[in-house]
């Protein structure tokens, strides 16, 4: 809150401001509310056209307001850029997760996790399109991967979880547990994201 009414003064002064317009997307982005982010990352692109990050922001903003086509094109706008591949990479693999054609959300993840091996969400999700794809071992390493990258993911003990309920694998009572676990610690920092501090004089 402290951040959108310091950005919002300064935005008053410059409006056309590059960096005010970025910093005040990504805060909305971080919140409930995608959608209000993408007019000032598009003020941000039209005072930096060449500037990979903008588009970026800009379709992240998009894919988190639902709205895939103007995210995929935004996003395929960049493909390549070396500062964003990872990114952009994922973004579009989860749109195809969406349209449910997994042999594209596999060639689209393995290029982010190729851009960059260390982000457990790419290999928790290439883990989930291969199990969709019929290559259970090679989503038990993406999955393993991803844990090992963030044992605290939700994303890649939902997605084992998945493949051990398509497996019969024995630790399936163990991982539901687990999930239950991550979900209350998950639920809980909401709460705390999203409480109101009250000063009593």
């Amino acid at each position: 809150l402290e951040a959108k009414k310091s950005l919002d003064k300064a935005l008053a002064i410059e409006p056309n401001n590059p960096t005010y317009n970025y910093a005040r997307g990504s805060v909305e982005l971080q919140g409930n509310s995608a959608w209000l982010a993408i007019p000032y990352f598009k003020k941000f692109i039209a005072s930096e056209p060449g500037n990979a990050r903008g588009h970026f922001a800009l379709g992240a903003a998009e894919f988190a307001s639902h709205d895939y086509e103007a995210a995929a094109k935004e996003l395929n706008s960049i493909v390549g850029c070396p500062e964003t591949e990872a990114g952009v990479q994922y973004f579009l693999g989860r749109i195809a997760k969406v349209n449910s054609d997994w042999a594209l959300a596999a060639e689209h993840l393995a290029k982010s996790t190729a851009a960059d091996p260390n982000y457990a969400e790419s290999h928790a999700e290439l883990g989930l399109a291969k199990m969709h794809l019929g290559d259970l071992a090679g989503s038990r390493a993406e999955i393993d991967r991803a844990i090992q990258l963030n044992p605290d993911s939700y994303l890649a003990n939902s997605n084992l979880l998945a493949l051990y309920q398509k497996t019969k694998d024995p630790h399936l009572p163990d991982q539901q547990q687990r999930l239950r676990e991550l979900y209350s610690k998950r639920s809980q920092k909401r709460d705390l994201m999203v409480r109101t501090i009250r000063v009593e004089p």
